[in-house]
C-alpha cells in the first residue's frame, strides 16, 4: 500500500501527544489533541520523544492502539505520535467513470445526486429532490407506499399557482379514508361509471342531484334526452327541468 500526501480533511495525518510520567513505556488513548491513538499499520508511525525521531527499535507498534518504548521515558517528556493512515488506490471508485460500493455508503451530511437514483432503500427522515420530476418506476411488482407509524397519513401536496395546498389525505386512523381538497372528475367525459353492478356504493350523502344524459345516451322508455336537478326544500323535494326552465314539486305522502 502506498500513503498519498497528506490530507487532514480525510483524516490521513494524525498527530497524538503525550506527556510523559516517571518510568512510563505505553502510550494509547487520547493524546492533548483529543483524538485517540489508533494506527492500521505500525509501518506507518513516527514516535519523536522531546523532538528527536526515534528508530523502529526503539518502540513497538503492534497492537493499533497502543506504543510502547523500549526504554522508559522519564517525567514530562514529550511523546509526539504521527500516524499515518493508508489506502490502496485501487479500492476507490472513479470520479469520471463511477463504480460500485460492496457495502454500506453512510452520509453524515446532505448527498446530491445529478443524475439518476436506482435500487436505493433509505431510512432517513426526509428526501429532498430537485426541479425535475421524480419518477417510481418497476419493471415487475408493485410500488408500495408504506407509512408504518400507528394512525400516520398519507399525504400528497402540491403548490396551486403559488399556495402550498394538501391535494389528498389517506386517513389511516380511519381505514384509509380518502379525502380530496377539491372535485374528483373522470378522465373522460360520460364514460366511466362510480361503482358497478358487483361494487356499489353503499350510501350516498350529497347535496342538490344533478341528472344529465343529454350528451351521448337517450332514456330507455321514450328515447329521449333531458337534463334535471332534484333539490331539497323544507318540506318538499323539487324537480326542475333545465332544458325548459320548468319547476315540478314531488307529491310526497306521509306515513
Amino acid at each position: 500500500m502506498a500513503y498519498l500526501g497528506v490530507s487532514p480533511s480525510n483524516g490521513v495525518r494524525k498527530v497524538h501527544t503525550y506527556t510523559a510520567t516517571a518510568s512510563q513505556t505505553t502510550f494509547s488513548g487520547a493524546g492533548d489533541e483529543g483524538i485517540t491513538l489508533s494506527y492500521t499499520d505500525g509501518t506507518f508511525t513516527d514516535v519523536y520523544q522531546n523532538g528527536v525521531l526515534l528508530g523502529t527499535a526503539d518502540y513497538t507498534a503492534t497492537s493499533g492502539t497502543s506504543i510502547v518504548l523500549t526504554q522508559a521515558a522519564s517525567v514530562n517528556d514529550i511523546i509526539v505520535v504521527i500516524v499515518y493512515d493508508v489506502f490502496g488506490v485501487a479500492d476507490t471508485v472513479s470520479k469520471v467513470d463511477g463504480g460500485t460500493f460492496d457495502g454500506n455508503v453512510t452520509f453524515a451530511g446532505t448527498a446530491t445526486f445529478s443524475g439518476s437514483v436506482v435500487g436505493i432503500s433509505s431510512a432517513a427522515d426526509d428526501i429532498t429532490a430537485g426541479d425535475a420530476a421524480i419518477n417510481l418506476t418497476t419493471t415487475s411488482g408493485n410500488i408500495t407506499i408504506d407509512a408504518q407509524g400507528s394512525d400516520t397519513d398519507i399525504i400528497f401536496k402540491g403548490t396551486d399557482g403559488s399556495s402550498d395546498i394538501t391535494a389528498l389525505t389517506l386517513d389511516m386512523s380511519d381505514a384509509g379514508t380518502a379525502i380530496f381538497n377539491s372535485h374528483v372528475l373522470p378522465a373522460t367525459d360520460d364514460a366511466v361509471d362510480l361503482g358497478s353492478s358487483s361494487k356499489q356504493w353503499r350510501d350516498i350523502y350529497t347535496g342538490d342531484i344533478n341528472l344529465n344524459n343529454t350528451k351521448t345516451r337517450d332514456n330507455e322508455v321514450d328515447g329521449t334526452r333531458g337534463s334535471w336537478t332534484i333539490q331539497e326544500g323544507a318540506d318538499d323535494l323539487f324537480l326542475l327541468n333545465r332544458l325548459n326552465g320548468k319547476k315540478y314539486k314531488f307529491k310526497l305522502e306521509e306515513m
